[in-house]
């Protein structure tokens, strides 16, 4: 799961830089991709993922929280109860990560502004 994460992150960076640098025929090439990506099955298909993104980070949340209680409850943890609530961690911080992105590409098609985690929307 954390190298699903990990390659959907480093394809996405990727795609950014492609997008920032001006090399004429690749930029072009990927902006009629994600033109024709964005037309048809392709919003039904990101909210799908989506979805099940949001699933899967709720399971982590999920999972950590267990952890900790089981944790807090007989007064320490086991190494194997620390490997899993750090794996767990990794999984749900990428996850999250990936939706802020997602939301923050989003707000700026629109055209709200960004969002600052200090002070909330600009």
């Amino acid at each position: 799961m954390i190298q699903l994460l990990f390659l959907v992150l480093f394809a996405e960076g990727v795609l950014a830089f492609l997008l920032l640098v001006k090399i004429g025929p690749l930029r072009e090439l990927v902006i009629k991709s994600l033109d024709q990506l964005k037309i048809g099955k392709g919003p039904a298909t990101v909210k799908t993922i989506a979805g099940t993104m949001s699933v899967i980070l709720l399971s982590s949340l999920m999972s950590i929280v267990k952890i900790q209680n089981k944790g807090a409850k007989l007064g320490t943890m086991s190494p194997m109860d620390q490997v899993l609530w750090r794996t767990h961690l990794l999984e749900a911080s990428l996850m999250a990560f990936r939706e802020f992105c997602r939301r923050e590409e989003d707000m700026k098609k629109r055209g709200c502004g960004s969002f600052n985690v200090v002070s909330g929307l600009q």
